[in-house]
């Protein structure tokens, strides 16, 4: 039977890791979905958990999207000049020091970084 998509929805690095992980475990695998994972498993920071709550705090406290959020999760910007990086993805989004500052605060609940200036 064909799948068909329901719904869709971002996720962090650490989510697709579980989500590859589950599949590879059913039997589900290919050299593709072993690199893949591999790759996830290499650069994902956090687990899927608190990638999660990470971007959901992001979009409740910032009014970000999840696709800017979830890109935050990924990388966990420790500096404000990497956040700057991150919100010029989209050049519609206007912000503002506190702006950076308040993902910085954030970002660093979850990912244990300082925040150096930049």
């Amino acid at each position: 039977m064909p799948r068909r998509v329901v719904s869709t929805r971002n996720v962090t690095w650490a989510e697709a890791k579980e989500l590859m992980r589950k599949r590879i475990e059913e039997g589900f695998t290919t050299v593709h979905h072993d690199k893949v994972y591999q790759y996830l498993d290499t650069f994902s920071m956090l687990s899927a958990k608190d990638s999660r709550r990470l971007v959901n705090e992001i979009v409740s406290e910032t009014g970000l999207d999840s696709e800017v959020a979830v890109v935050i999760a990924n990388i966990c910007p420790s500096s404000p000049g990497e956040v700057r990086s991150i919100l010029e993805m989209r050049r519609e989004l206007k912000y503002e020091e506190e702006l950076v500052g308040k993902i910085l605060e954030i970002v660093s609940k979850y990912c244990g970084v300082t925040g150096e200036s930049s």
